[in-house]
């Protein structure tokens, strides 16, 4: 014991050490800008300046570690382009994908915070300046000095040849990945073409392209075949290339899905700027104003406005009423149909957003919210969606964030659904039954059953409008782990599965209250409800083999000799042939272990000897060594009479009884007398001179006549000498057979 608590004490102790240096790195989207949040172990001391690409922060001690898994959750790469570390030097690089800069500041001790924001730095920025001279990006002026030009003067130049020899004579190592300097200085010929303009620009356009992916950039390889300032010859690519999408600057990218799709934008789907913190009767007057002009014409953009308006208030079907009131052809009329759908949570006939869960827009969080929603395996965006749901506004992100961490569950990702959690957790005052309900399946499908079976009690106390959701989804947690239902809770889930006849929800409420009584132990109404909720069938038998007891297994589970045991009970087909097994019926159990393809060799075996088929146990047990299964065939070679091979696995499992029990039934006299323990050695010499004795009675028989000599001159006793030794024999042989008798169990 104390051994085990030492290695559990060293095991924390050393999975401290490997999270002591370890920085976690969130971030998050704010209007103007991104933001990012380094918790460090402890207070550190940290240093921020500029390199070549955007900017490093350094802390003085190498060897820290960044978990960088967090950063694209709730971000893109808009604004932070690329992050990567630097173990040997301890540090953070970030790498810029717009024209921004980046400020830090210490939000406590051991939180630093980095803002990238859009625009020019402050003048004057310290931030703005490389942490080693040695790095720092030559001024302007030095390079225009440096290029050798006398054309046009103006901008200052940028020439990157000049970078490249300062940082080559300090023997400078660029940290961004895939850059590196050459073995030997870059020779370069020294012309002048009068296009420094041209030079620039190019260049320019070339750094806009590699900061936004579209090209890669390296410094030139020397040639080392004979000419030493000679550049290998670059090619220059025109023309479109397939399955590449390039953007420049600020201009708007088109984002494709995975299958191909052109996904919607943010823009588009900018729900959260819909509304604002004003009245509601003041911005619904706003919005409701306008919509018809001149000769009764729909104004499309205050249509538009309207539309977004009642979206952004969560009322979908009010939305769709005010598109069917007032028709329009605008290109986003079925974005707003499908999102009004989407919110009032009922199918849509007219998915807008089928295909669209792998975008990386605000489109995935809609399409895995829609109808169809996407199946496990399907290729799913869901950082843009948590990114999508962390920018919506309070109402809406309580009020769909739980279908969406629903829906991460059910793609089997619990990480994403307390992602989800955490972005509605985050904003103040009571975030309701729908949110506790979300937190008590996240610890469900955590394996933290207790917190989530609390929580589930606790919400059904209470009454409201999600208390049929609540139950319902009690009902299916608690079915799904196979443990019992009250009758109360049956009773409630009839009353709402009455109300919910003809609806969309019909359906998910009497297959809940099938399995309900099922649970409850009502056996015989779940079954005949089940013609009617077929894909409650295997959940069902799931139950019965679970939680019926003898009576339900008799009545439901025993098949007619020409029926088969359905499929759909074959995850459950060994339970089932169990039951029977132990209510005696082998043939029962028989027919539901043919059921499964890779049935149990114990459990077989077992049938087949409740079927007296010792033959059938041999074969099914003929490679299965364990303890169990030894005993099991000792049992069938006895029942087939071969007593050796029971005597021998009797020997290999040390039962020494059993095993010279074995031999005396084989009738093995002389192995027992000469092998065998006491008492059974006695006992087989008693059995082995009573056979020498059959042997020899004629002669015996013909010595009791009279006394005298035998042929070889021995003196043979006459008869009351021959009786005395008789009832000598049979009183050692009585004592012999009465100590076996009590020192060996009848086997």
């Amino acid at each position: 014991m104390i051994r085990v608590l030492l290695t559990t004490v060293l095991l924390l102790v050393f999975a401290g050490i490997g999270r002591a240096n370890t920085v976690t790195v969130r971030s998050g989207e704010h209007e103007g800008f991104s933001r990012l949040v380094l918790e460090f172990p402890k207070p550190v001391d940290w240093q921020f300046g500029r390199t070549e690409d955007g900017y490093e922060l350094r802390l003085p001690d190498a060897g820290s570690t960044y978990d960088l898994s967090q950063v694209y959750r709730l971000i893109d790469k808009t604004r932070v382009a690329a992050v990567w570390t630097s173990p040997d030097q301890g540090s953070l690089f970030i790498g810029l994908g717009c024209a921004c800069h980046a400020i830090p500041f210490e939000y406590r001790p051991g939180v630093v915070v980095i803002d990238i924001k859009d625009g020019p730095p402050p003048h004057g920025s310290s931030f703005e300046l490389a942490l080693d001279a040695a790095t720092a990006p030559a001024s302007v002026d030095t390079m225009a000095q440096d290029s050798g030009s006398d054309a046009d003067v103006g901008a200052p130049a940028y020439n990157w040849i000049s970078l490249y020899r300062a940082n080559s004579k300090e023997s400078v190592q660029m940290s961004a990945p895939g850059f590196g300097l050459l073995a030997e200085p870059l020779s370069v010929p020294q012309v002048n073409l009068g296009l420094q303009t041209l030079r620039d620009s190019v260049l320019h356009q070339m750094s806009r392209s590699a900061s936004a992916g579209i090209i890669d950039m390296e410094m030139p390889q020397v040639d080392k075949t004979g000419a030493d300032d000679a550049l290998n010859g670059a090619q220059i690519r025109i023309g479109e290339s397939d399955n590449m999408s390039t953007r420049l600057g600020d201009a708007p990218q088109e984002v494709m899905s995975k299958e191909g799709m052109k996904c919607f934008t943010d823009e588009q789907l900018a729900i959260a700027e819909w509304g604002d913190d004003r009245p509601i009767a003041q911005q619904m007057a706003e919005a409701m104003a306008g919509l018809v002009g001149e000769f009764d014409r729909v104004d499309t953009d205050a249509l538009a406005k309207a539309v977004h308006f009642e979206l952004h208030l969560g009322f979908g079907a009010e939305a769709r009423v005010l598109l069917e009131a007032l028709p329009s052809n605008g290109p986003d009329v079925a974005i707003w149909k499908s999102m009004a759908h989407i919110l009032d949570d009922e199918p849509d006939p007219d998915p807008a957003f089928l295909g669209m869960a792998s975008c990386d827009t605000n489109a995935a969080l809609w399409a895995i919210l829609g109808d169809p929603a996407p199946k496990k395996g399907d290729l799913v965006q869901s950082g843009a969606a948590i990114r999508a749901a962390s920018a919506l506004p309070i109402h809406l992100r309580r009020y769909l964030g739980p279908r969406l961490a629903g829906r991460f569950l059910e793609l089997d990702d619990p990480s994403d659904a307390i992602a989800v959690q955490s972005a509605i957790l985050r904003a103040s005052g009571d975030a309701g039954a729908n949110v506790e309900l979300m937190a008590a399946k996240i610890d469900e499908k955590s394996g933290a059953y207790a917190d989530a079976d609390a929580r589930m009690k606790s919400l059904l106390t209470e009454s409201g409008p999600e208390n049929p959701e609540v139950l319902v989804s009690s009902v299916e947690s608690r079915t799904a782990r196979g443990l019992p239902i009250s009758k109360d809770m049956v009773t409630a889930l009839e009353a709402m599965a009455r109300e919910r006849e003809g609806t969309a929800q019909a359906a998910r409420y009497d297959s809940a209250l099938l399995l309900a009584r099922a649970a409850s132990g009502d056996f015989e109404s779940a079954f005949a409800q089940l013609s009617a909720r077929p894909e409650a069938e295997a959940d069902l038998w799931r139950l019965l083999a679970k939680l019926g007891d003898d009576n339900a297994v008799l009545a439901h589970a025993t098949l007619l000799p020409d029926t088969a045991a359905p499929k759909s009970a074959a995850p459950v087909s060994m339970r089932l042939a169990e039951r029977m097994l132990e209510l005696g019926l082998a043939a029962q159990a028989h027919k539901w272990a043919s059921l499964t393809s890779e049935p149990e060799p114990m459990l077989l075996a077992t049938i087949a000897m409740g079927q007296h088929d010792a033959a059938e146990v041999l074969r099914v047990l003929s490679d299965v060594q364990t303890q169990e299964a030894l005993l099991l065939k000792a049992t069938a070679s006895t029942m087939i009479g071969d007593h050796s091979a029971a005597a021998a696995i009797y020997a290999e499992l040390g039962q020494v009884d059993a095993q010279w029990n074995a031999v005396n039934r084989s009738r093995d006299w002389k192995t027992l007398a000469s092998d065998a323990p006491d008492p059974w050695k006695g006992a087989a010499a008693v059995v082995e001179g009573v056979q020498s004795a059959d042997a020899n009675a004629a002669d015996a028989a013909a010595s009791l006549a009279q006394p005298g000599q035998s042929s070889d001159g021995t003196s043979i006793p006459g008869p009351l000498a021959k009786g005395r030794m008789l009832v000598d024999q049979s009183v050692s042989a009585r004592e012999s057979i009465n100590r076996l008798l009590a020192t060996v169990p009848a086997l």
